[in-house]
């Protein structure tokens, strides 16, 4: 399309740049530019400025869990704690 062209030309931007890629990011600022929320969310994450997602899992009473360090079963225990769940099946 020649009017796309000639804005890529008129914003100085190099030839070999002039790609479909590059049109369709300055039609995204320019939304953006407008209010366009979702096309800023867009540009911004295409750029790599996406912020992260924490997640943070709290008890109950809003403190920390505390993770409870476990030991691996010996051979003898593990023998002895499935001698133990086949009584009780």
């Amino acid at each position: 399309m020649p009017q796309v062209k000639a804005k890529m030309q008129e914003l100085g931007i190099a030839d070999e740049d002039q790609t479909n890629q590059m049109a369709m990011t300055i039609a995204m600022f320019g939304e953006a530019m407008k209010g366009n929320v979702q096309a800023f969310n867009s540009l911004r994450d295409t750029m790599g400025e996406k912020p992260v997602a924490k997640a943070e899992i709290t008890g109950a009473d809003g403190e920390p869990i505390a993770i409870k360090e476990e030991k691996q079963m010996t051979m003898a225990e593990a023998r002895a704690f499935m001698k133990e769940l086949e009584k009780k099946i």
